[in-house]
């Protein structure tokens, strides 16, 4: 642009000139205001602005052209009041002047781009924030093109120390003309016809892209793509490459990188002294915060609140948290200085608020669950298990937890079945159309993908099992793989629940029990008086739902009958009320009945079964073959016991007959005649020997009632078996039958989906395994596995001794896959357990991030006790390191 007639001759800058000189340095010193004030901090320092101003550049900037000692103060005077500049009263006209406003427009960008990465952290994104500090962690990618936008100082040194990355790609992906990067262009032949390196040349694998290392790191030169988003322009890239080695910009930053390189070796830099005093205070914090994040753990794992009514140091009312704290200050040096300068005003953030308990608790937790995804990501396959309660607060409460099996290829994780809690959910709705949208989001927001769904357990609810609209149904429509098992447990105490009110005696045994109780219970005389004679097993109060406690309940009369008898009677001879006596008296009465006694040895062994069944089904390594094993024993000793049982009742009976002082006979009361409705109903034949009686219309009838619901409700876990139960039992079978039994599985383990691509319709199939394969790798496994080897999770584990898996790989994910199909909830009924621990009447205003935190953490112990949490606590220690005044 040409200079208008009246400035010809001008020898100082004009007004306006001047003004726009004063716009752009003001504009560029508020950018650098506080550049260095995260590395140190001087209240009482006599060093002036212009003296910091003068440091700042001589390790952000190299020098740009020698200058002498007067022009340097000049410039540094400018920089304070710009209305008297003598710097820009040299300037002159022509090329000169054109050379001048490139250096000093390169340095502007440099400068926007060195120190914009020390405004204030709070101000930044959360991704911006954890470029701070990606140094620190030691995390930076030897891809340039993932480097941060903003390159801080730490990180420029920390890339400074690790030189330029080396190029290993081989092999260079092309573009659309067929040309690629090769590292032929690493290389620069001089004139004479040497060839010497070019060390600043590096390519980024994920950009298909080279960039300049020297200009990259310190932001200069950033109008070059080679400095900013890259080069790969292969055509050119010859001249280009020319070009840049051989700018003015290019060359600054080599030396300017060597001068930083060379002062970091002999530790010279202008911010050591305050860097070592921030390092030693940020150590100081890092063991401080080692120890708050113990006590976090220690606090969750326990299940214990953290804050008390008052959150001062020193009261008797602070809480746990604040409690442990200066429980360990009167032993630990670290935790003893803390709270020394905290006492004596030194610091002003102590750290030991209910804000920071909530960010540790937030970080502990948080790493424990990317953990546990990580696990279930790498085994690929997965289950899903859901169930629902209601909490403190009178909200729906839904658990998701997750079941997988490991390959066994990371040594700290052994080959295996593991089921781990994920979180609570709050549902406002319980039907099967909203839980299964709420389950997909859940899903897509822990990254887990919906088609590897191999299995899904919930309990007999009909918003979850049904066929038509329920949640397992709703998920079948979506990925056919997901094989729905409905709880094992859950069946069993159905079918005890169905047992019990099949004939009036049974009715009538438990209405005792939980009346005896209700005696006992309801008045503290009379239950020191129970104690005082029954003083083994308790008894307990009944529950529809947990047939444990019923269980519990018949063990203790069963073995103690004489002494609750004798508690009975001292309870009807002392008490003074008259309701209690009565009722004291009916019951010792009944005890001594020979039909109670008969019915109570009767349930008791039962009961013992069905109990024993359901705690064996309740491990997180059951699979479905041990479970159709656990039934079908079950189905036997029925039936069994059916035959042949009554007189082993009758025996026990006896015994607790002649303890009690009772004639070992049925009471024969008088014969009820049914009125016949219509004339041609035959008339009842009534028992005449009332031990009959009870075996035909109870014994006989409650163990009928119970062969008839084992059977349908254990049919879907018995399809399971028959589809994948011959990978245990390959050993003893015919070719012709694995052949078959594989195809089937190939069959059940295939999805087809249509898609629609332009208006053309066509299949996608998605295969687990090869049908084939499967059969060719059992039948020569048959001579090498061994004969014990019967059940899955034996399979499992021989495959991945000395990586065997390689070689059986369709076998391989075959086990794994029934392996995932689960065969209880337990795991979601026992973090219900959990939620009444964490979330009492104290705590129920509980948000549910802590919530789910705090649950996490107590109920995948085990995890997080195995986690490096150093790495994690190293960027939160560096920010707080920066508040601190030196």
């Amino acid at each position: 642009m040409g200079k208008r007639s009246r400035d010809i001759g001008r020898k100082y800058p004009s007004g306006s000139k001047k003004r726009a000189i004063y716009k752009a340095k003001a504009v560029e010193r508020q950018k650098q205001k506080d550049a260095l004030s995260k590395y140190f901090s001087r209240p009482d320092s006599t060093v002036e602005p212009e003296e910091l101003s003068e440091d700042a550049d001589m390790v952000e900037n190299s020098p740009v052209e020698h200058t002498t000692q007067t022009e340097n103060d000049s410039s540094d005077k400018e920089f304070e009041e710009p209305n008297q500049s003598e710097e820009d009263t040299q300037a002159s006209h022509g090329e000169e002047k054109t050379t001048k406003r490139a250096v000093t427009d390169a340095e502007g960008t440099e400068g926007q781009e060195c120190f914009s990465d020390n405004k204030d952290v709070s101000v930044l994104d959360p991704e911006q924030k954890g470029n701070f500090n990606s140094a620190d962690q030691m995390e930076i990618s030897d891809d340039p093109a993932t480097w941060p936008e903003y390159i801080s100082q730490r990180i420029r040194e920390y890339l400074v120390k690790q030189g330029p990355p080396k190029i290993i790609v081989e092999d260079f992906p092309k573009n659309k003309i067929g040309k690629h990067f090769s590292k032929f262009h690493c290389k620069r032949k001089l004139s004479n016809g040497e060839i010497v390196p070019r060390p600043w040349v590096i390519y980024s694998v994920s950009a298909d892209k080279i960039f300049c290392y020297y200009c990259k790191i310190l932001c200069n030169n950033v109008t070059s793509s080679l400095a900013s988003n890259g080069f790969n322009d292969w055509s050119n890239i010859h001249t280009r490459l020319s070009e840049h080695e051989n700018s003015k910009g290019h060359l600054q930053a080599m030396l300017s990188c060597c001068d930083l390189q060379q002062r970091l070796s002999a530790e010279k830099t202008i911010d050591s002294i305050q860097q070592k005093l921030i390092d030693k205070e940020a150590k100081l914090w890092y063991q401080v915060f080692e120890r708050l994040v113990a006590v976090v753990q220690l606090l969750a794992e326990r299940n214990l609140s953290f804050r008390g009514s008052d959150e001062r140091l020193g009261t008797s009312h602070n809480g746990n948290f604040l409690g442990v704290i200066e429980l360990l200050g009167k032993f630990d040096p670290v935790i003893q200085e803390h709270l020394r300068r905290i006492k004596n005003e030194e610091i002003h953030d102590h750290y030991l608020g209910k804000n920071i308990q909530n960010e540790l608790i937030s970080i502990v937790g948080n790493a424990v669950k990317r953990e546990i995804i990580a696990r279930i990501k790498a085994a690929k396959y997965f289950t899903i298990i859901l169930d629902c309660t209601s909490d403190i607060s009178h909200q729906e409460q839904m658990s998701l937890t997750i079941r997988y099996v490991a390959d066994g290829v990371s040594p700290s994780i052994p080959a295996g079945v593991y089921e781990h809690f994920i979180k609570f959910i709050v549902v406002e709705s319980s039907t099967g159309e909203y839980l299964y949208n709420i389950l997909l989001s859940e899903l897509k927001d822990l990254g887990l993908d919906v088609a590897n769904i191999r299995g899904q357990g919930y309990d007999n609810g009909a918003n979850m099992k049904g066929n038509i609209s329920g949640v397992q149904a709703r998920l079948l429509k979506t990925n056919p793989r997901a094989f729905f098992t409905p709880c094992a447990c859950h069946n069993y105490n159905l079918i005890l629940g169905d047992m019990a009110k099949t004939c009036p005696d049974a009715m009538s045994f438990f209405g005792a029990l939980q009346c005896i109780y209700a005696l006992f219970s309801a008045s503290t005389k009379r239950w020191t008086i129970f104690r005082k004679h029954v003083t083994g097993l308790s008894v307990k109060p009944l529950c529809e739902t947990r047939w444990e406690c019923r269980m519990q309940s018949v063990k203790a009369l069963r073995y103690q009958a004489g002494e609750f008898y004798d508690a009975l009677v001292e309870v009807e001879e002392t008490t003074d009320d008259s309701q209690a006596k009565h009722e004291a008296k009916s019951l010792a009465f009944q005890i001594r009945d020979y039909k109670f006694l008969v019915s109570l040895v009767f349930w008791h062994d039962l009961l013992f079964q069905v109990n024993f069944v359901s705690k064996e089904l309740q491990s997180d390594t059951m699979d479905i073959s041990a479970g159709i094993s656990s039934f079908e024993k079950l189905c036997n000793w029925l039936k069994m016991y059916r035959e042949k049982g009554f007189q082993e009742v009758l025996t026990g009976a006896n015994e607790l007959a002649k303890d009690l002082d009772v004639t070992p006979v049925f009471q024969t009361k008088r014969l009820h005649k049914r009125k016949k409705q219509f004339e041609y109903e035959s008339a009842d034949e009534p028992f005449s020997d009332p031990k009959e009686a009870y075996r035909v219309q109870c014994f006989n009838q409650v163990l009928d009632k119970a062969l008839q619901s084992l059977e349908p409700r254990f049919e879907q876990l018995q399809k399971h078996e028959s589809l994948f139960g011959f990978l245990c039992k390959f050993k003893n079978l015919p070719k012709d039958t694995i052949r078959k039994a594989a195809a089937d599985l190939e069959l059940a383990l295939t999805d087809v989906k249509l898609v629609q691509e332009n208006e053309q319709v066509s299949t996608v199939k998605s295969v687990d395994i090869n049908g084939y394969m499967l059969c060719e790798e059992l039948e020569a496994l048959k001579p090498i596995i061994s004969s014990d080897c019967t059940n899955p999770l034996k399979i499992l584990q021989f495959l991945t001794y000395n990586n065997r898996s390689t070689g059986f790989p369709n076998l391989f994910i075959a086990i794994r896959i029934f392996l995932t199909i689960p065969v209880t909830v337990a795991s979601g009924e026992r973090s219900f357990s959990k939620l009444n621990l964490i979330k009492t009447y104290l705590r129920s205003t509980m948000q549910e991030d802590r919530l789910n935190n705090l649950a996490i953490m107590s109920i995948e112990c085990e995890v997080m006790k195995s986690l490096e949490l150093g790495n994690l606590l190293k960027d939160f220690v560096r920010q707080k390191a920066r508040k601190i005044k030196f």
